[in-house]
């Protein structure tokens, strides 16, 4: 079995004109299809980020720039772990991803699990 990394990009920069009612409904969207990930076993982590608080370093001079910018429509919101046997599975829950009913991406990686010389 394989892991993946699902980037959520997007969606932040539309949350604060979404009504209660609205919120409500799109985190039970999220809430069911992460329950289908567990209930499958496929979800390895997740974890949603914090607006605004950030920076992104640059190889200009090791610059620091305050970021990131909720205004871009690369905001990153969150991501999910996931463990698939294959890429196309994996594009198979990614494309179930509530976001992408709201003008937001997913961004797929295969992770390489056990071979990073940094973790050990």
């Amino acid at each position: 079995m394989a892991q993946f990394i699902l980037v959520l990009k997007g969606i932040n920069e539309q949350l604060p004109g979404y009504s209660p009612e609205e919120l409500q409904k799109l985190f039970e969207k999220y809430d069911a299809w992460v329950e289908n990930l567990r209930k499958r076993n496929k979800l390895r982590a997740a974890q949603r980020l914090k607006d605004g608080i950030g920076r992104v370093i640059t190889a200009q001079n090791g610059r620091v720039v305050d970021g990131p910018f909720a205004e871009t429509k690369e905001t990153i919101g969150g991501y999910f772990v996931i463990e698939c046997r294959d890429i196309e599975e994996a594009v198979t829950y990614a494309q179930s991803c509530p976001i992408l009913l709201h003008s937001g991406s997913v961004e797929l990686r295969e992770m390489i699990v056990d071979g990073c010389r940094y973790t050990k």
